[in-house]
Formats: C-alpha cells, structure tokens, sequence
C-alpha cells in the first residue's frame, strides 16, 4: 500500500522536518565532493551533528529510528546527490552506504519506466509536491524488485528546496502474491463459465430451431410469391417483420452465447443499457425456464437507465443468478423467479428474486465462499455466488443477500459510472 497517514506517514513527516533544519543549518559544515566536484555530506555523525543545531531536537533519537527503519530511506540535496541511506536501503538494493553516497538514484534504473515518467516525477517534487507511486527498479546483482515510493521535497527557512527525502517499500513479493490470486481467479471464473455454458446448451438448440423455422418458412413464403408474381403488400410487410424479429433474436443468442464463453475483465468499460445485459442473459436461460415450468417475470427497464460496466462480466453475474434461482425453485409448486431493476441515484440496482422462502442462517455465512454448495446432484461446482461478487467488486459495486425480503433476493448495486483512476505521479531514478 502506498504511504498513508499513520505511524509511516508520521514517520515520513518527522525525518522531513528535521531535515528542514538539516539544510537550513548546513552553510558552514564542512563537505566532501563527489567525482564531479558536486559538494555533499557524507557521514551520519554529520548528519546527525546539522540536525541537531539550532532545534533542541533528539537527533540522536531520530536517527535511530531512521537506521533501525524497516523501509528504504534516501536522502539527497537539490541535484539529486544521494547524502544518506539507511541500512534498509543496503538490504533492499544490495548497495553498500559507502557506494551510493556521491551518487544519484539512476544507479537503480531498471530501464522500465520511460523519460515521460521521471519528468513527472521531477515536475512534481521540484514544484514542492510529494510524489507517490510504484516503479520497478534494478539491484545490484540486476535483479528486478518492485517498490512503493513517497518522495517529498525539503526546504529551508526561505521555503527554497534544499533536498531530498524518499522512503521506498519492497513490493515485489506482495504483488506476486497478488498476481497469483488473480490468475486463480481467472480460472476459476473460466470453470464457472464453462459449467453455465454447458447447463444451457443443452436446451438452446430447441431455443434455436424455433426463429430459423419461422425464418426458413417466411423466406419460401416470400419466394413462392416472387415466382408466382403475386405480391401481397401485407403479407410481405408481416413476414418481413417476423425475418428481421427472429434475426435479432438468434443475434442475442449467439451474442449471449459468445460473451459467456469469454473471460471479459480485460473488457474496456462502455456505457450500456440495463435491458441489454438483461436481454442476453435471459435469452440464454430462457429454455431452462420453460423446460421446468418456473415462470420468469423481467420488466423492461427504460431505454435511459444505463451503467458504466463491462458488458460480458455483469451478463455472466446475472445468469450466475438466475440459474441458481431456478435450480432452487424447480420444484416448488407454482415457482417464479423476478428481476428487478431499480435507480437508485448515483447507482443501479439489479435484483433477483425467487419463490423461495429464503436461505436459513447458518447457511448464510457460507454462500459466498469459494466450492460451497448446498446441491448435492454434483452440478454445482459451488463458484457462481463467490464469482458473481468478485466482478461486481471488480465494478466498485456489491453484491449481498437480501436477509430482510419474504423470499430469497440477491442484490447487485452497481455504481452508473466508474471513477476515473487519478494519473500516478509515478517516476523513478534520477529521483531519490
């Protein structure tokens, strides 16, 4: 996680404030020079001895903390001279003390990030901003690492920049954590997936034979016409109404089946109606409901209800739904299952209820979770609800049960735009 307030934050803010009075105090130490000729201080007791001057602060105490920090800590003057790393930043990089001082970050560029991005990075901490973000860099046996890194600028009693000061944070191992849950995710959604397909492909041949009869038959109608030349203007115009209604249909279809198959959360977001994501996900379970006799109600909601989204992931959610509303009801007398779709100012709701009686609580606490089912026919494979409530998360949006509705209700509020991720002021190397 990036620095925050809290103990790192406080942390980060005292070292930047004595560091104030370390520049502001530095005119007549004594300095050594790197091998440009370029002036810095190079030793801690220096350091220490500057800090100290003038403030009645504990440097001693301070200086401590910062050697016995467990995060990386630079400190550099205004040219990006290296003046100090703690020992942190020895075992991060593999770099001894002695080897960086006189020298500037670029020792770490691993070559990953592009000139656009350490000019941000200098934009920022030289117009007097703290700059935070994460970078890839290089140690000393080249070796790749990911850090968190705040940087922020010190400056002394004229407010001018002196120097300075940057905390970095080894994330690597973190993010491949990270990376591995993702990828896990990614196959387990691809199973969810697969196991809906092959639930309704049994049944959407039936769903798709009956639009290409009502085609095949019109087209021959059409065609007998022509070859008689007698043309009815009203039986043209009707079957050339019912072609283009059962077109569409065998286009949401396939459309549905398509999006089912894929994975879909490298999508782009895209501003849809909430009657196409309920159109494709109904169309594809619809043959089911016939087949088991559960009565489906789904008001059209209005052309100008829309949600910022990815389109294949949220039909998937539904359908995960839905199916899991039917499977549940199938044997009720007089089943149903209902969507509802509601504004909800900011947000969208998207409901589903069923005839149920609800879900008793102690298998509440379980439904969400990954492999838990309560079908005990070996078709479930227990990952539609866990799944469904990822990629809704995925959409800054939740997904929960309903414990207060007469019947079992699972609810999908989904926010009708996703927020605009701010531009890192990410950077790297010739930066502390």
């Amino acid at each position: 996680m990036l620095f925050r307030r809290g103990a790192i934050g406080c942390f980060f803010d005292a070292i930047r404030d004595r560091l104030t009075h370390f520049f502001t105090n530095s005119r007549n130490t004594p300095q050594s020079r790197d091998a440009n000729g370029v002036a810095y201080e190079s030793s801690v007791p220096a350091v220490e001895a500057r800090m100290s001057r003038k403030t009645g602060v504990d440097s001693e105490s301070l200086t401590t903390a910062i050697e016995c920090a467990g995060e990386a800590v630079l400190i550099t003057d205004g040219n990006g001279v290296i003046l100090y790393a703690n020992p942190a930043f020895t075992a991060q990089t593999g770099y001894a003390r002695k080897e960086v001082l006189g020298k500037t970050p670029k020792i770490l560029k691993s070559g990953l990030q592009g000139a656009a991005f350490y000019a941000n990075l200098w934009d920022t901490i030289r117009s007097g901003k703290t700059w935070r973000g994460e970078l890839v860099n290089r140690r000393k046996d080249g070796a790749l690492y990911e850090v968190e890194q705040t940087i922020a600028p010190v400056k002394d009693g004229s407010g001018a920049i002196t120097g300075y000061v940057s905390i970095k944070r080894d994330v690597t191992e973190r993010r491949r954590v990270e990376r591995e849950v993702a990828e896990h995710q990614s196959r387990m959604q691809a199973s969810a997936r697969m196991a809906a397909l092959g639930l309704v492909a049994g049944n959407i041949a039936h769903e798709i034979k009956n639009p290409l009869t009502v085609i095949s038959g019109d087209a021959e109608l059409l065609a007998s016409m022509y070859s008689a030349g007698k043309w009815n203007e009203k039986i043209c115009l009707e079957a050339a109404e019912r072609l283009v209604r059962n077109a569409e249909r065998l286009e949401r279809i396939v459309r549905g089946l398509i999006n089912l198959s894929r994975e879909g959360s490298r999508d782009p977001f895209r501003c849809v109606p909430m009657r196409t994501l309920m159109e494709e996900a109904i169309e594809l379970c619809r043959p089911r409901f016939a087949l088991k006799g559960v009565r489906l109600e789904c008001p059209t909601p209005g052309p100008d209800m829309r949600v910022e989204c990815r389109p294949t992931q949220i039909s998937q959610a539904l359908l995960n739904l839905l199916t899991n509303a039917l499977d549940a009801v199938s044997r009720l007398q007089d089943p149903w299952v209902c969507i509802e779709c509601a504004d909800d100012e900011d947000a969208v709701i998207l409901a589903v209820s069923d005839s149920g009686c609800g879900i008793p609580a102690p298998v509440r606490a379980n439904i969400f979770n990954e492999f838990y089912t309560t079908k005990n026919d070996g078709a479930s494979c227990g990952l539609g609800l866990s799944i469904s409530r990822a990629i809704v998360e995925q959409h800054n949006g939740a997904l929960f049960l309903d414990e207060d509705a007469p019947h079992t209700r699972f609810v999908m509020r989904l926010p009708k735009t996703q927020a605009r991720p701010l531009k890192s002021n990410s950077s790297e190397a010739c930066a502390p």
